[in-house]
């Protein structure tokens, strides 16, 4: 998540594998619930809310409304 950006070497990877990284977690998650170890999904879950603010930062989209310098 980190190379791409300060390398600005194809930076749409970026928020691909944050997308990944969610999903990777989500399923992590099911996983430790199927084997009734629910104590452990703590870490998967602050894993794939910074995974989620880095796609929402990273695919934002622009509000439309530029300002123009002198008008």
């Amino acid at each position: 998540l980190i190379l791409p950006a300060l390398l600005r070497f194809k930076p749409v990877f970026v928020p691909l594998s944050a997308i990944g990284i969610i999903l990777l977690m989500i399923a992590a998650s099911m996983f430790h619930i199927s084997r009734g170890e629910t104590e452990q999904i703590g870490v998967n879950i602050v894993f794939a809310i910074l995974a989620g603010l880095i796609v929402w930062g990273r695919f934002k989209i622009p509000s439309g409304k530029s300002k123009k310098a002198g008008s």
